[in-house]
């Protein structure tokens, strides 16, 4: 499962323009699939730590080698893990909820980008293609977090990048696990 097409999350899908792992299935979000692959994006000049280049070579291969499903909205994988509309640092970013013998975990792939955002969740990177939506989906997603004590695995979070959303004396931070 893909969260999102930018070049840091896609970058290992192919391996000398073969699908890196041949014998799986590669689940990309159909808005972000859209919105990367339009004339428009996909033209434009690509800029220095840009995604376009990659989504050529990277991504776009998958879908005409009949190995990568589109999906939208929310998205059930296994009994135990499901694909969850997350959008705003892309159109269709998707973060993944694992529910297992009553404990819950989350990857919510780039809704957040550092443990300050447990606490100050208006700050936006300047790669949230919409930070108006990712700063709603920033709080709503964290919020869920914090109250159902989700073990958070985030990627862009200092080693080891896993722990959970807590709060004290009305501040929300973040403890590693």
């Amino acid at each position: 499962l893909t969260t999102h097409l930018h070049g840091d999350h896609i970058g290992w899908n192919m391996t000398s323009r073969q699908p890196t792992f041949p014998k799986a299935r590669y689940l990309v979000p159909k808005a972000d699939y859209e919105y990367w692959t339009s004339a428009e994006v996909l033209d434009s000049a690509p800029t220095p730590g840009d995604s376009r280049p990659k989504i050529q070579t990277q991504v776009m291969p998958l879908l005409d080698l009949g190995v990568m499903d589109l999906i939208e909205g929310e998205h059930q994988i296994t009994e135990e893990v499901a694909a969850l509309p997350t959008p705003g640092h892309t159109p269709g970013h998707t973060s993944v909820s694992i529910s297992s013998a009553g404990e819950q975990g989350f990857i919510p792939g780039d809704v957040t980008h550092t443990p300050a955002q447990a606490h100050y969740t208006n700050w936006s990177p300047t790669a949230d293609v919409d930070p108006d939506v990712a700063r709603s989906t920033r709080h709503r997603v964290i919020d869920r977090l914090e109250r159902d004590g989700s073990l958070v695995s985030a990627g862009h979070y200092p080693a080891p990048g896993f722990g959970r959303f807590a709060r004290r004396e009305g501040r929300r931070y973040w403890q590693t696990a």
